[in-house]
């Protein structure tokens, strides 16, 4: 029924799998897949259907100056205490 009244996300899914693979099942079987998911985790979070919901996208990051910095292990040894390491 997603399909055949064209629900938008699920629509979009079936003809992704349908072009892929031109078995027009694969491309149901898709859609029952993502729509049990959904039904599941509504059911979890006990909230109804918004038909124009819109995931929310994590914002890229880019690594830190520190996170970036390469230091030869021979450095990074010297700044640790070996003692301390060997008594914890």
């Amino acid at each position: 029924m997603m399909v055949t009244f064209e629900q938008r996300p699920f629509i979009d899914l079936y003809e992704q799998v349908f072009k892929q693979t031109n078995i027009k099942m694969k491309g149901y079987v898709a859609v029952q897949r993502k729509l049990l998911t959904l039904i599941f985790a509504l059911w979890k979070k006990d909230e109804p259907y918004d038909p124009t919901y819109e995931p929310v996208t994590q914002k890229k990051v880019a690594p830190t100056q520190e996170a970036t910095r390469h230091q030869p292990q021979g450095a990074v040894l010297k700044e640790v205490n070996i003692g301390e390491l060997v008594d914890s």
